[in-house]
């Protein structure tokens, strides 16, 4: 802008006019990604009441440039206006930053906390899974035992009874010798 007023060369206004053609798009990102905010909304419509000031004056300073008004361009420019417009316009955003900067450290946190609790209840179901895996190993051990005592007490009575079998044959072996 400097450079056109100076020269009044409309080929120094085209960073400012491609500046100016973007603008509408970013304040539209922005306000998408702040939606329906009750805290940002209306930090956001103050910024786009600043821009549209920013841009009057500009707009009216350019103008003025064009027509040969060089001294009332300068006027507006020395005024100061268009300065503090951009100075309120960084505040604006800047506690916009701030407010978006602390919900990310509570998001942050909130993360933290919860994977936190994710370890913790991960660890206790590993505890519980040893648990039950010792007292499962401890059932079957019983029960195997179990088998084991049960099978030689069947070994046994299978001997009793074998010892009896013999003893009744014996019994029945010599009772048929003594009746021949």
């Amino acid at each position: 802008l400097r450079g056109f007023m100076l020269t009044a060369r409309p080929e120094y206004l085209n960073v400012h006019d491609r500046a100016v053609a973007q603008l509408p798009d970013v304040l539209a990102r922005l306000d998408g990604l702040i939606g329906k905010d009750a805290e940002l909304e209306p930090r956001l419509a103050r910024v786009q009441v600043l821009y549209r000031e920013r841009m009057i004056l500009m707009d009216n300073t350019i103008a003025l440039t064009r027509t040969g008004r060089i001294g009332e361009a300068v006027s507006l420019i020395r005024s100061g206006r268009g300065k503090v417009l951009m100075d309120q316009m960084r505040l604006e955003l800047t506690a916009i930053d701030a407010v978006e900067a602390r919900r990310l450290t509570e998001r942050t946190r909130q993360s933290e906390r919860a994977s936190a609790v994710t370890v913790s209840v991960n660890a206790l179901a590993a505890v519980l899974i040893l648990i039950l895996a010792g007292i499962s190993t401890w059932l079957v051990r019983r029960y195997v035992e179990e088998i084991e005592g049960a099978h030689l007490e069947l070994d046994r009575v299978n001997a009793g009874l074998e010892d009896q079998v013999r003893d009744r044959t014996a019994e029945l072996t010599r009772a048929n010798e003594e009746i021949q």
